[in-house]
């Protein structure tokens, strides 16, 4: 079994942020993620046709993508912090989307997002699984 992989740069389209907005800073000042062995990824792939993208889907992209689900009903328990919708930049073809949900405690009870995640593969418009980050760079 073999997969095609696809390597591309991605620019943020859109974001939801829930409080803090602002990053902790170390010693030396620069800003560094706040992650723990508790924080987890709801990752959703989708591709888009030529032409299909732009006005139309990242005008309404809390809905196709589901984020407004996960917003609207992932429990506070999970530690929603931030949604991301994030658009390949490669100039001709098929447009690539990738839905980012970050959730601090996510992985203290995967239970709390593992009944979403049936309901956004129920939509039939992407790929998405749970995923935890194993390395930091």
């Amino acid at each position: 079994y073999t997969a095609a992989h696809t390597l591309d740069l991605y620019s943020e389209v859109a974001a939801i942020c829930r409080p803090p907005l602002v990053l902790p800073s170390n010693e030396a000042g620069n800003l560094k993620k706040s992650q723990s062995s508790a924080t987890g990824y709801i990752i959703s792939v989708f591709k888009v046709f030529e032409g299909d993208d732009g006005e139309r889907f990242e005008k309404n992209w809390l809905y196709w993508t589901g984020a407004r689900m996960l917003y609207r009903y992932l429990p506070r328990a999970a530690g929603l912090r931030r949604i991301a919708l994030n658009k390949s930049t490669a100039g001709k073809g098929d447009k690539m989307y990738f839905l980012v949900c970050e959730c601090v405690d996510l992985l203290k009870d995967v239970s709390l997002a593992s009944f979403l995640i049936p309901a956004l593969r129920a939509r039939l418009c992407g790929y998405t699984g749970l995923y935890r980050p194993v390395q930091v760079f």
